[in-house]
């Protein structure tokens, strides 16, 4: 499926890249969240699952390359930064870091410029960012269910 929308986004075929996507979500998406119904107060999330049933393809969109998910690993967006020329150690605040939230990540977004909560940065762009000198809240990623 991956090389599929890999070979849709190369094609500029967004509708099939989206159908693509949209179907394989609708697959996996119940699969990976499902409730025990014994105990549905104590359900898990499966992290690794998430990250390479749904995250990877969406990362996979975004690079044009199918990356290989270790177990444990957090899908990453740093190719693509490669790709387009920005090295880490060079990059710009504001400039995409390739930083993908897991659960129990902080995330800063800074009380005087952010637009809405979505507004968010990593520890390490926080720091280097002039927002950490603003009003600023911290955010534990959550994953819900």
């Amino acid at each position: 499926m991956i090389d599929k929308l890999i070979q849709a986004v190369r094609d500029e075929s967004w509708p099939e890249a989206t159908q693509l996507l949209y179907n394989h979500w609708s697959e996996r998406c119940p699969k990976l969240y499902t409730t025990p119904d014994e105990e549905p107060w104590d359900n898990k999330v499966d992290e690794d699952s998430i990250n390479k049933e749904l995250l990877a393809p969406l990362a996979a969109m975004y690079i044009l390359d199918n990356q290989e998910i270790s177990k444990g690993e957090p899908v990453s967006l740093k190719p693509l930064t490669e790709k387009v020329g920005i090295k880490e150690t060079l990059r710009k605040p504001g400039q995409l870091c390739g930083r993908m939230f897991r659960h129990g990540d902080p995330t800063y977004t800074c009380k005087e410029c952010a637009l809405d909560d979505t507004c968010v940065l990593c520890l390490e762009c926080f720091k280097q960012s002039p927002h950490a000198k603003h009003k600023y809240k911290v955010i534990y990623f959550l994953t819900i269910i």
